[in-house]
């Protein structure tokens, strides 16, 4: 039996992640979209944007219906709009339904935190001001330690790959990234000093300013259907139910670090 088209009366835009290369986003997001296009019978056209904070404007202005967020910036997305609804999270392993970021340092060198840091100060590599293991996580971790990451020297570099690059090549003491890279890179020298505790993965989220229910739910049943292959950037483990329990957890960090989400802004929007 032919499959019903999904009760789509419009283009569906879709914003990804802001990468460094826009070339290999485009590449990676029409993987995605092609396959809802032909799943739901609808055209689905890649939007991409140069950071954040970019997405999140045109989220609001109704220049997308649909966009893929770290859990940072759709916590930060939720306070400025009631328009946005979690479908999925993005898998990044095959048996994991949580995200977490680390702490790093090259192979050889600091193995341990220490507050003082023995001279010079530790110089930290970071991702993006919005991104989840960017600033926020970078200081929950080393607020354990007893270090503050507004005393150190930092340096954004843009991509959790910068970032294992920048501690392999000696040029930062440490680094804030995903636990997921920081494994991937940890034969060529880079070690994990500290982890933690499971978040969220990253989210593909609904304009429900623009889409109905009707076609949130198709759009979900997509992505939850979605199975990809080795060669596909986007989406290789496919997609889970969005965890609610992951996001309360996650929430409860930010809560205890709020002046973090509000230097996060204002950092992103000087690094535009």
């Amino acid at each position: 039996m032919a499959e019903r088209p999904a009760p789509f009366p419009k283009t569906i835009h879709y914003a990804p992640l802001p990468m460094n290369n826009p070339a290999f986003n485009l590449a990676k997001s029409q993987v995605l979209t092609q396959y809802l296009q032909a799943k739901l019978h609808i055209q689905v056209i890649p939007k991409l944007y140069d950071n954040y904070e970019d997405i999140l404007t045109a989220f609001q202005q109704g220049e997308v219906e649909l966009i893929e967020l770290g859990p940072l910036v759709y916590f930060t997305l939720q306070s400025q709009t009631e328009h946005a609804t979690p479908l999925v999270s993005v898998k990044h392993h095959p048996q994991e339904e949580y995200y977490q970021c680390v702490l790093a340092a090259p192979i050889d060198g600091i193995n341990h935190l220490e507050s003082p840091p023995t001279q010079p100060a530790y110089k930290v590599a970071l991702t993006q001001p919005l991104s989840t293991c960017g600033w926020l996580m970078t200081q929950h971790l080393l607020e354990k330690h007893g270090l503050h990451l507004e005393t150190l020297p930092s340096q954004y570099l843009g991509s959790h790959e910068a970032v294992a690059m920048a501690l392999i090549r000696k040029e930062h003491q440490i680094g804030g990234l995903a636990r997921f890279i920081a494994e991937r890179y940890a034969n060529l020298g880079l070690r994990i000093l500290d982890t933690s505790e499971p978040l969220p993965q990253f989210i593909m989220v609904a304009n429900n300013a623009k889409l109905s229910a009707d076609e949130r739910n198709a759009l979900q049943a997509a992505l939850l259907d979605y199975r990809s292959n080795e060669q596909t950037p986007m989406g290789i483990y496919g997609f889970n139910p969005f965890s609610e329990k992951l996001f309360d957890r996650f929430q409860s960090i930010v809560a205890q670090n709020p002046h973090t989400q509000q230097y996060a802004l204002k950092q992103e929007a000087v690094h535009r």
